[in-house]
């Protein structure tokens, strides 16, 4: 660790009590509820009937577009409709979903497909790599959900110098991809090696927090049985070390430039949990059809980590894990910071959702009404990202959206510190997630205005030259029957004079 992160918060850890419980498969639900919009980008176009029947990883719905990702079934399963059901997503609106009824003897206990088990995979080909990670509809398993093979593609334009595999669950009740190290740290291990392969990076980094003590020792074993030359970098358990900005400056002393990409400065970064679905992509022929999932909070009587078929409601969840307490008074998906509120636990598990918690009162913050900002300047200590927080909360209660811009108010991560430190109950995040919000419709609008003018000009130059063509004729006309009557009077002097 070069460059250890000064701002941020050492949160209480919550970790434990998700961990003690053992691993387990997640049961198959009765209904699996699969969004076409898993994924940045354009939604998926379902290719299955009403009626018909799907095989344990059977393409369902079709990528469309370059930014899009491949939807699969996760189990046999008949397809019983395609509609509109509540899902996981910001707006709250609901999103249209293929509705699967998994077959009464589905079982998902072994791999899909072992018959192109490699037994090195530093032999794969790094274009068969990339269209096996777009074929397998993988996406970025730590919440953006941004098209892997996209995000690839994008990475080997430019030259990367190093690559680093994301473990770091600063969230504190966060606990999946620590469980994933746990069970499966060949397969993380292992698909950061076909990743390095996909965007021929040079050095290999693996970055975890030091609280998972257990998982670190397991990665270490599993990297000196793989014999690569992969970097183990444990790093100090601090808020938000995940985030990617943060996490490139901390392991490589090195900052992305406003408005930039890590690629930008030679470097690559991707979750330890889509790593390991490369790995499954890549040598089972095993596409996403589920992930880990941390169940926690204090509003669950049996806190623990699961791996859960996509589509699985969360109802199912919540009932595995022994119900909701008495007090249990709302449900987040992700962590406490920088979660999404869930108005239901109908909505499906998705590509994107690494954890479900269930709230009560003592878990959040206290929700004492908002007092005039005092000053104090916390919020500019606490920043991860070196902005002013006082100066953009002025900036945005005055409209004036175009100066928060120039503050660089795109390079918030939105990642709540400011909010956790406020002495005055400000939600700072809450206003920043606002206005970047606005000044996007307010580009959309722009650009639909643009193009609106545009159209208008276009059709005034159309009639314009339509009137020019018309007038041309006319004139053109008017001077050949000028010319005609002038022939006209001409002949009969000629006839008279002979």
């Amino acid at each position: 660790m070069k460059h250890p992160m000064k701002a941020g918060l050492p949160l209480p850890g919550h970790r434990a009590i998700s961990l003690d419980q053992p691993f387990e498969r997640a049961p198959i639900p009765e209904v699996l509820i699969l969004p076409l919009a898993q994924h940045a980008g354009t939604p998926s176009l379902p290719v299955v009937e009403i009626g018909g029947h799907v095989e344990r990883g059977q393409l369902i719905a079709k990528a469309q577009g370059f930014i899009s990702a491949n939807l699969h079934a996760p189990i046999g399963a008949t397809v019983k409709a395609i509609e509109i059901r509540p899902v996981p997503h910001p707006s709250g609106l609901d999103g249209e979903c293929i509705i699967l009824e998994p077959d009464a003897d589905a079982d998902w206990s072994s791999p899909i497909s072992k018959k192109i088990n490699r037994s090195d995979i530093k032999e794969c080909d790094p274009q068969e790599i990339r269209q096996r990670i777009r074929d397998a509809g993988i996406v970025g398993m730590g919440g953006a959900t941004f098209p892997t093979s996209v995000k690839i593609k994008s990475g080997i334009e430019k030259t990367i110098d190093t690559l680093i595999i994301n473990g770091c669950e600063c969230e504190p009740w966060i606990t999946c991809d620590e469980m994933l190290f746990r069970e499966r740290p060949q397969h993380v291990i292992g698909g950061s090696c076909l990743i390095q392969q996909a965007i021929n990076a040079e050095n290999r980094v693996l970055a975890i927090e030091e609280e998972g003590s257990e998982a670190i020792d397991l990665l270490r074993n599993a990297i000196t049985d793989c014999g690569d030359p992969i970097h183990l970098e444990v790093l100090p358990t601090r808020y938000p070390t995940g985030s990617e900005k943060q996490l490139i400056n901390i392991v490589t002393d090195k900052e992305v430039p406003s408005h930039g990409l890590p690629a930008d400065i030679g470097v690559a970064v991707y979750n330890a949990a889509t790593a390991a679905a490369i790995f499954r992509a890549v040598v089972y022929d095993e596409p996403l059809i589920s992930r880990f999932v941390t169940i926690s909070g204090m509003g669950i009587k049996q806190p623990r980590v699961l791996e859960v078929l996509l589509g699985t409601p969360i109802s199912t969840l919540l009932e595995f894990c022994g119900g909701q307490t008495e007090d249990a008074n709302g449900l987040i998906m992700g962590g406490v910071m920088m979660g999404l509120g869930l108005v239901s636990d109908a909505v499906p598990v998705t590509k994107g959702m690494n954890a479900v918690l269930v709230t009560t009162p003592d878990m959040m913050k206290d929700s004492q009404g908002e007092l005039p900002c005092i000053r104090c300047g916390e919020c500019a200590k606490v920043c991860p990202s070196k902005l002013a927080p006082q100066q953009l909360l002025s900036l945005i209660r005055a409209g004036d959206l175009e100066q928060a811009q120039r503050w660089n108010l795109e390079d918030c991560i939105e990642c709540g510190c400011c909010n956790a430190v406020c002495p005055s109950h400000i939600p700072l995040a809450g206003y920043y997630r606002y206005a970047k919000g606005e000044i996007r419709a307010q580009g959309i609008a722009k650009v639909k205005s643009q193009a609106s003018k545009q159209r208008y000009e276009f059709r005034n130059e159309r009639l314009e030259r339509a009137k020019r063509e018309r007038e041309e004729r006319l004139r053109k006309k008017k001077e050949a029957l000028k010319a005609k009557a002038a022939k006209s009077d001409d002949q009969p002097a000629q006839e008279t004079s002979e």
